[in-house]
């Protein structure tokens, strides 16, 4: 049985062919994380999640390229994430793209949590989070999601754009030209967080490699993946039948749900980590299916349902609707209506 953050055996196989195209020697990575042949050479295995992340590591050392994570990530091909890669090229703009990335990425790893949030500047940011606690010697894995982030929205916007503004978690790096030069924005280091930044209105423009018939087929297959994915979890079930009978007006906070759970807010933390998932995303969850529930089954009025998916705010209800699912509340009553 697995257990832990984990990555399939495949992510580790491709990325070992990566190095010994860049010129290094596959071999000498395999020794220094004690991954053996027989392991590897397991279709169904898994490989822990913190291997992965010194994978990165190691494969800048053997091929003597100090910019591995972002030469990897810029030539990126988000065809090669399967399922999920493609439900973000046939998604209709990229701001579903990228919410259909935040709801499926767990089928295809664990390990990263991705996040969209809306600035009032104007911009939104796509958060990186690397679950590894704390996130050690994980610079060239964090420069490498990064980067395949920029070149999956160039997949779909085109090679000239670019994000408003990078952030690394990790300390400026002697030499950034490659940064410079890929990225084409400013980029800052020793940031609290890992995140692309990029501008709003490009979230609403229009996907030309979208294809709205391969899209709901996708997303389909894709519901029944991200079930068997996740399975029966009397603590997630525990979880979110909680929240969902205390959600009224304000959800409730991370300790009161651990206190009701039996544990402290730091283990309730540790095994959600170890499902891929964090309290937030948990909360985020029961508001969206109770609220779309709500507007297609009922007649309650916006601010009814906006009080009971735990929102005290209709604005705050309405933009977050509309992440969830492309429409305003009113559209989505309009065109699903039961």
């Amino acid at each position: 049985m697995r257990t832990g953050l984990s990555v399939p055996v495949e992510v580790i196989n491709r990325g070992l062919a990566k190095v010994r195209l860049a010129g290094g020697n596959p071999r000498i990575i395999m020794d220094a994380l004690g991954l053996k042949p027989e392991v590897l050479a397991d279709p169904n295995g898994h490989v822990a999640h913190y291997l992965y992340a010194r994978f990165w590591e190691a494969a800048a050392v053997v091929t003597h390229d100090p910019f591995y994570g972002i030469h990897v990530g810029e030539t990126h091909d988000m065809r090669t994430l399967g399922l999920v890669g493609y439900i973000f090229i046939a998604s209709r703009t990229l701001g579903e793209a990228l919410r259909n990335l935040l709801r499926f990425h767990r089928i295809h790893r664990e390990g990263t949590i991705f996040d969209l949030t809306c600035h009032g500047d104007g911009g939104i940011e796509f958060e990186i989070r690397n679950l590894l606690d704390p996130p050690q010697d994980s610079r060239q894995y964090m420069e490498a999601v990064t980067a395949k982030a920029v070149s999956a929205c160039r997949q779909i916007m085109g090679p000239q754009w670019s994000p408003i503004t990078i952030h690394f978690g990790h300390a400026r790096p002697p030499n950034t030209a490659e940064h410079e030069r890929f990225f084409r924005c400013p980029i800052c280091f020793s940031s609290n967080k890992n995140a692309v930044t990029l501008k709003k209105s490009d979230m609403e423009l229009n996907n030309p490699l979208s294809d709205p018939v391969l899209l709901q087929i996708l997303l389909n297959s894709a519901e029944v993946a991200l079930a068997s994915t996740e399975g029966p979890s009397s603590l997630t079930q525990s979880l979110q039948t909680f929240i969902a009978t205390r959600l009224a007006g304000k959800p409730p906070t991370l300790r009161d749900a651990a206190r009701e759970l039996g544990m402290s807010s730091r283990t309730l933390q540790r095994r959600l980590a170890i499902q891929g998932r964090t309290y937030r995303e948990v909360v985020q969850t029961v508001r969206r299916n109770l609220a779309i529930n709500l507007m297609t089954a009922t007649a309650y009025t916006l601010i009814d349902v906006a009080y009971m998916a735990g929102y005290s705010e209709l604005s705050a209800f309405q933009t977050a609707f509309r992440r969830w699912t492309g429409e305003t509340p009113r559209q989505y009553r309009e065109n699903h209506a039961a």
